[in-house]
Order: C-alpha cells, then structure tokens, then sequence
C-alpha cells in the first residue's frame, strides 16, 4: 500500500510487523488519562494490527473534536502512529438535568425481604412521580448478604432503564461500614456499554434501616447517570 493510502485510510506509515505490536490494553489505559474520556475500546484489525476503531466515552463540556485531535496526537507522540478523526467515535454521558438546574427524582418506594430458614427474597421497587420500577434477587440469608441481595434487586429493577441505553450494570460491591461512627452503606457497580466501562460509587446512611439505605445508595450511584447521547466525530 503506498504513503498516500495509507494516509488516506488513517492507517499508520509504518511496517505491518510495527502495527501489529501494538499493546492495545496500554493505548486504552492512555486514552483513559485524556481529559474528559471515561472509557475506551481499541478496535484493531486481527490480521495486519492495524487500528481500525477508537470508541471513546466522554463527559464534560469539551467538544468531541477535540478530544478526537487529543486521540490523535496522543498516538502519534507516544507510537508514531497516525489515525484519521472518522475512525474515532464518542458517546458522551449528558447530565441534562444538572445543566438544567433541575435534578432527577428517583427514590426508593418500598424495600422488602421475605425470609426463609437459609434463603432470602429481596424487593425493590424504585422511582418517581411518573413511573415505577420494581425488582427481585435471591440469595443465602445472611446479614451481608441480605445488603448485596438489596443492591441486586434495586439493579435489576432498573435493567429496562439501562438496557434502553445500551449499557449494563454489574454489581461489584455493597456493605456496611462505619464513616464518623456512623453506619453507612456503600455500592460499588460497573456500567458497561459498547463504548467502556464506567465504575460508580454510591452512598447512603442508615436512617432507617440497613437495607433501605442499600437500595438508597445503589440508587444514588446510578441515578444521575441514565442518559447517553452517541456523538459521532
């Protein structure tokens, strides 16, 4: 192929050999240090290495052509390798109801736990003045895992949310803990979609009961979070 198509076609000037060494994971983790990008995925061609994709997750008021220019100069200082604009796409997360002054109303309407001698049913039923979303998990009736049971359960209630924006989400983590002596319980979740993965953080203290506050929390990691919007570049 010569110099010209390759430029052309946004493909790097030098040897298959050199393409094919490419670490796709230490770009990716690159990507992630530029400002505003919260998750990235390398496509690359499996025969020659080439780059033929950079699907990009962004937040935050810079334009998505810049930050297509910052994936660009990036590859070319660190790899000497160039990349045309149209091969880079960008899904920014869009929190319109901050931008509006307005928060979204989400809040947890009921909690319940029905218990047997080893096994326990938790539902969650979540939302707002519109709409109301319920769900269910089992698990071993402990006491942690009576929490980890809540957090599911309050997930899966919001599953149809999160499959209409092409995403999924993955509990990681939830318990109780102690912050200023006070009893506060916290979940950990991925956000997964075509474009990366988001890890979100949520919190809530126990006001009333334990597992109310788990329901709380896994609604507060997520509930700022259910809109994307896909920018191409």
């Amino acid at each position: 192929m010569s110099h010209y198509w390759r430029e052309r076609l946004g493909v790097m000037a030098l040897s298959e050999e050199s393409a094919a060494s490419l670490d796709v994971n230490q770009i990716e983790q690159a990507l992630l240090r530029l400002q505003g990008v919260e998750g990235a995925r390398v496509v690359t061609d499996p025969a020659t290495g080439q780059i033929q994709e950079v699907h990009l997750l962004a937040r935050g008021q810079r334009p998505p052509k810049q930050i297509a220019r910052d994936v660009q100069t990036l590859l070319l200082t660190r790899w000497d390798y160039r990349l045309d604009h149209r091969r880079v796409s960008i899904a920014r997360w869009e929190d319109e109801a901050a931008a509006s002054g307005e928060l979204p109303y989400l809040e947890v309407r009921r909690v319940q736990a029905s218990l047997a001698p080893s096994e326990a049913t938790l539902l969650v039923e979540v939302g707002n003045e519109v709409q109301r979303w319920s769900g269910r998990a089992q698990g071993a009736a402990t006491p942690a895992s009576l929490i980890r049971l809540t957090a599911a359960a309050t997930l899966e209630a919001l599953a149809g949310e999160f499959s209409r924006h092409h995403f999924r989400a993955y509990l990681r983590e939830a318990r109780s803990t102690l912050v200023a002596h006070r009893p506060v319980i916290v979940v950990l979740l991925d956000l997964v979609s075509p474009y990366g993965t988001l890890t979100l953080l949520g919190t809530s203290f126990v006001l009333q009961h334990e597992l109310w506050a788990a329901a709380g929390a896994t609604v507060a990691a997520v509930s700022r979070r259910l809109g994307i919007d896909r920018l191409a570049v």
